[in-house]
């Protein structure tokens, strides 16, 4: 990664508005992580949770 250079000042805030940050991101994919830890099967874990497949709403 390059370092700034001398005197320039970085803008923060540019994307603001521009991106989401979901309020699970802290937590997503846990169980697909822990079962790579536990040696589990990972796309048994990955195909029980998978978001929005399968539901008729």
């Amino acid at each position: 990664m390059a370092a700034s250079k001398p005197g320039t000042k970085r803008r923060t805030g540019f994307l603001d508005g521009q991106i989401e940050i979901p309020d699970d991101f802290d937590r997503m994919y846990a169980d697909e992580i822990i079962a790579l830890f536990e040696g589990d099967d990972v796309s048994a874990v990955a195909e029980a949770e998978a978001p929005g497949e399968g539901d008729d709403e």
